[in-house]
């Protein structure tokens, strides 16, 4: 991990009150990206999770986007983007879609790009895109 961060990789931790971890989100640029994706200009969340079920639901991740979404911000970045899918080891796009992101890609079998783009001039950029067998969103 040390050497990604040369490459910009934000890793951090949800710790509460009690000093226990809840949660972590890591994320990068999308240029250095290593899922296989097209996210140049982009930050490009690789992985968001609470810790165990029953922390969920609570505003947690909630908190960890936005963390990163002020990142991508500051950064003077097009927007954030997430691979997200209804099966095992990816989030669930729920919470995204409600931090205002939108698809911009399917690929087989249920995976989703989504983006959530700043500013107006972000919509005339290029969407993020799978890198390769994409099938475009409407």
């Amino acid at each position: 991990m040390a050497e990604h961060f040369r490459y910009g990789v934000r890793a951090k931790v949800l710790i509460g009150a009690d000093g226990k971890q809840y949660g972590s989100i890591e994320y990068l640029p999308g240029e250095y990206a290593w899922r296989g994706v097209n996210a140049a200009g982009y930050m490009f969340v690789h992985c968001i999770w609470n810790h165990a079920r029953k922390y969920q639901h609570q505003g947690r991740g909630a908190a960890m986007l936005e963390a990163c979404i002020r990142d991508a911000k500051k950064a003077g970045m097009h927007g954030v983007a997430a691979i997200t899918r209804q099966g095992p080891w990816l989030a669930d796009s729920r919470l995204f879609l409600q931090k205002g992101f939108q698809p911009v890609d399917a690929a087989p079998p249920d995976y989703q790009l989504l983006a959530h783009k700043f500013t107006a001039s972000a919509t005339g950029k290029a969407s993020p895109s799978f890198a390769a067998r994409s099938v475009r969103m409407p």
